[in-house]
């Protein structure tokens, strides 16, 4: 007689997890935000591509 109410309150516990897991899953759920790429660069002299935040090649060492 114990093992009925027992399986009531499980199904029942489950119930509200899953009501809720489905009335708050989309809020919930976490997004991938991409970063956007960097810009860059390419030296006249030797073609290497550099970052935007440096104005010196990292190659030849000649600026923009």
């Amino acid at each position: 007689m114990k093992i009925l109410p027992l399986s009531v309150g499980i199904i029942c516990v489950y119930s509200l997890i899953a009501g809720f897991s489905v009335c708050f899953g989309a809020s919930a759920t976490y997004e991938v935000i991409q970063k956007p790429a960097p810009s860059r660069w390419e030296c006249h002299h030797c073609r290497k591509l550099n970052e935007d935040w440096t104005s010196i090649c990292g190659k030849c060492g000649r600026s923009r």
